[in-house]
């Protein structure tokens, strides 16, 4: 367990990965140094060959209760760091917040994001980004960014046009309302509901599930190919899944998991 400010982050020996944000006493709300060593563990895992999955996820019983609402009503205005807070040399208007949202959604680990509570304003963005979220029954996901006069910033608005669609992304974005767990659920915005006992165990079944039967370079290379669609037509779609493709069928690894399900065997990848 490695210990920053404002995260948590750990590894397992099969390659499971937490990012933990460590705040509690301010509810978890996200803060220009916060959001840096987010960026840096994302981008040290990203290139990390023994990174497998990411569990995002934050301690205490609040996901993340947003930027810093005091500050925002003493100057008026909503807050941004004096200078860019960027990475991987992303253009300025890719910077803080917007960078982490950014990065979780692009690098090649899937990401599974554990719900523990509140997700308010930015807080919506980190779970948006995160691509499996499994929510706790207590969780209620508030997007009230247009009830405090400012827009959606922080790349929740693409992230949620992505998941939810047109109609309902547009309701939710313009009553700013805040939904519970179960609306959440039905709304399509997270995939399960689980007990707050539970909650890192089934992020951790999942996980565990995707290290152990998908070949490292396939998880990479379907989690890009997904993201990839979502941007470009069917044509574009399938040219690009046609060569990647081309280079995960001659892998080692894919002639073990031929071999594995032939066997009736766990597999064991060596990522080449």
């Amino acid at each position: 367990m490695k210990e920053n400010k404002y995260i948590t982050t750990h590894i397992s020996d099969i390659g499971i990965a937490e990012i933990l944000i460590n705040d509690p006493v301010n509810k978890n709300a996200v803060n220009f140094d916060m959001n840096q060593e987010i960026i840096n563990v994302l981008t040290e895992y990203d290139t990390n060959d023994s990174v497998r999955v990411i569990i995002f996820s934050a301690v205490g019983d609040v996901f993340c209760g947003g930027g810093n609402i005091k500050k925002m009503v003493q100057e008026g205005k909503a807050l941004e760091p004096e200078e860019p807070i960027t990475t991987n040399d992303l253009p300025e208007h890719i910077s803080d917040i917007r960078a982490v949202t950014y990065l979780m959604r692009n690098i090649q680990k899937p990401i599974i994001g554990g719900i523990n509570g509140a997700a308010v304003g930015s807080g919506i963005g980190l779970a948006a980004a995160c691509d499996i979220r499994i929510a706790n029954e207590q969780s209620k996901f508030a997007w009230v960014f247009a009830r405090r006069g400012i827009l959606p910033d922080d790349g929740s608005l693409k992230l949620i046009l992505d998941i939810l669609g047109y109609p309902k992304t547009f309701q939710w974005a313009m009553t700013a309302s805040t939904i519970s767990a179960e609306e959440a659920l039905k709304l399509g915005f997270i995939n399960e509901i689980t007990s707050e006992k539970n909650l890192m165990k089934r992020c951790y079944e999942i996980a565990e599930e995707i290290a152990t039967y998908v070949p490292p370079l396939t998880a990479k290379d379907l989690k890009k190919s997904i993201t990839h669609a979502l941007e470009n037509d069917l044509s574009s779609s399938m040219k690009k899944i046609y060569e990647l493709q081309k280079i995960n069928r001659e892998t080692l690894d894919a002639t073990e998991a031929l071999d594995a399900y032939k066997e009736k065997r766990k597999p064991k990848w060596i990522n080449q």
